[in-house]
């Protein structure tokens, strides 16, 4: 049985009044939504892999930002810490100059990638 045929047998049914008025359109709202549900848009797995290189490549430089403002904040406590002490040459003051030195290399490396992910998104 169709739809159009099931409408028909409600309202002869029901009669014109409002009850068959709701099943009507009750009936017609299932229809559309089915007939919405089986005529999807299908996207090419050529466009879902756009996308999900798109929304990637957004994620990955909000990340690396963000790690980018860490290193540069914490670089900046060092620095501080240092200055804090003096620049003493002994052991304490060797470890913080090295800890500085490992946070702006990995501050660098972070703008490495960063450029890298520019530059294939540029691609």
């Amino acid at each position: 049985m169709s739809a159009a045929d099931a409408l028909s047998w409600w309202t002869a049914l029901m009669g014109t009044g409002w009850l068959g008025a709701a099943l009507a359109a009750w009936l017609g709202w299932r229809r559309a939504r089915h007939d919405a549900v089986r005529q999807a848009p299908v996207l090419t797995d050529e466009a879902r892999a756009s996308i999900g290189c798109g929304i990637a490549d957004r994620l990955a430089v909000e990340r690396m930002d963000r790690l980018d403002e860490t290193l540069a904040e914490l670089g900046r406590a060092v620095e501080r810490l240092f200055q804090a002490m003096g620049r003493q040459h002994g052991d304490i003051g060797d470890r913080i100059g090295r800890l500085g030195d490992r946070v702006e290399r990995v501050h660098d490396e972070v703008r490495e990638v960063r450029r890298a992910v520019e530059d294939l998104k540029e691609r």
